[in-house]
C-alpha cells in the first residue's frame, strides 16, 4: 500500500472536498432540473456531462497523455478539480519509494504523481477555489434559470 498519513489536516481536507463534492452534484442536478422541462431530461442531460466530465478529468485519460487540443476540456471539468484537490493533498507531498512497474525504476509517491497524472501538490491549496467556484455558478445559473424560464403551455 501507499500508506496514507495519519494527519488531523489531510483529514479535514478530505472532509472539505467531499462536501464540496456533494454540494456540486447537488447544485448541478438543482440547475439541471431547473433548466429542463421535466425530471427525466435532466437526468439525461446530467448522465451525458458527467461522462464528458469523467472521461477528461485526468484520470482515465492522464493530462499529460491529452492530446494538446483536448487539454482546455480537462481544466474546464469540474471534477478535474475534485479529483485533484483529493488525490494531490492525499499522495502529492508522499516520499514513499515504490517501483515503478513499466519502466522498473525506483521513484517516490509524489514524483509518480506528478509525472503520471500532472498532480503538483503546490497547485493543490487552489482546487476547492475553483470547484467553490462552480458550484456559485451553478447556485446562480439555477437561480437565473427558475426566474427566467417557463415550461408551462397557455
Amino acid at each position: 500500500m501507499v500508506g496514507y498519513i495519519s494527519d488531523a489536516g489531510k483529514f479535514f481536507w478530505y472532509v472539505m472536498m467531499t462536501f464540496q463534492s456533494v454540494s456540486f452534484y447537488t447544485a448541478l442536478g438543482v440547475g439541471l432540473i431547473y433548466l429542463t422541462p421535466s425530471q427525466q431530461l435532466g437526468q439525461v442531460a446530467a448522465a451525458g456531462l458527467n461522462f464528458l466530465w469523467n472521461i477528461f478529468n485526468g484520470f482515465v485519460i492522464t493530462y499529460p497523455a491529452m492530446a494538446l487540443g483536448f487539454k482546455w476540456i480537462n481544466r474546464i471539468s469540474p471534477t478535474t478539480w475534485l479529483l485533484y484537490g483529493l488525490i494531490s493533498d492525499q499522495l502529492g507531498d508522499s516520499q514513499v519509494v515504490f517501483d515503478y512497474p513499466s519502466d522498473r525504476s525506483i521513484t517516490t509517491v509524489a514524483q509518480f504523481m506528478e509525472v503520471y497524472f500532472g498532480y503538483k501538490y503546490s497547485i493543490h491549496w487552489f482546487t476547492p477555489l475553483m470547484v467553490l467556484a462552480y458550484i456559485l455558478a451553478l447556485r446562480v445559473g439555477g437561480v437565473f434559470a427558475l426566474r427566467y424560464t417557463s415550461f408551462l403551455k397557455r
